[in-house]
């Protein structure tokens, strides 16, 4: 993600969006065990916590994907599949908003 702020949001758009939908439509299929609840949770608080280490708005806003990645999976493990959709809807869109902030807040 190191670039101007369109082309992380483009990045963002284009790649990781498009791996979500794939994501949801492959793995929906497959019996999650509590392993990868375990997983999912630890993945949430370690990019949660990580964001803390950052002073550059775009990795704040990057890492926060990673978290966000984390509920995702969390949902999906528990065959909450309607919760997963809807916060990985509201988080392709509110996350460009939060990348073209970054990019309005750089630029000055």
């Amino acid at each position: 993600m190191e670039g101007p702020t369109p082309v992380s949001a483009f990045l963002h758009a284009a790649s990781m969006i498009t791996a979500g939908v794939y994501f949801f439509f492959v793995f929906t299929f497959f019996d999650f065990s509590n392993w990868f609840v375990i997983l999912s949770i630890f993945t949430t608080f370690f990019f949660s916590l990580n964001a803390f280490n950052f002073f550059d708005l775009k990795r704040i806003i990057a890492s926060s994907t990673g978290s966000q990645l984390g509920y995702i999976y969390f949902f999906l493990s528990l065959n909450l599949l309607y919760c997963g959709i809807l916060l990985f809807t509201f988080h392709a869109i509110f996350k460009s908003f939060l990348f073209f902030i970054a990019g309005s807040r750089t630029l000055r």
